[in-house]
């Protein structure tokens, strides 16, 4: 996660993404996600690793079981699965 503040013009981004990472960790420490799997807890490199993997691989269930962690990743990658794959239908 370190290394985000060189892909984004705003600090503020990486303090967010930081502090959600670090809410959502302990909630998936104690059982409490449905998103993620346990390992995601090791550390924020790979919470971040396996958030982006589930931005892109289950975009629908991510944006509603996390919206803000959605809305901050896709500003981050300039990217929305979701939007994308609804505008196939």
């Amino acid at each position: 996660i370190r290394e985000i503040i060189l892909f984004t013009d705003t600090p503020q981004v990486f303090r967010l993404i930081h502090e959600l990472a670090a809410h959502k960790m302990n909630q998936i420490k104690e059982g409490n996600s449905r998103m993620f799997r346990s390992y995601a807890a090791t550390d924020q490199d790979e919470f971040f690793s396996i958030a982006i993997e589930n931005f892109f691989e289950r975009p629908e269930e991510f944006r509603k079981l996390m919206p803000k962690l959605y809305e901050v990743l896709s500003k981050l990658l300039k990217q929305d699965p979701y939007k994308l794959t609804h505008a196939l239908i």
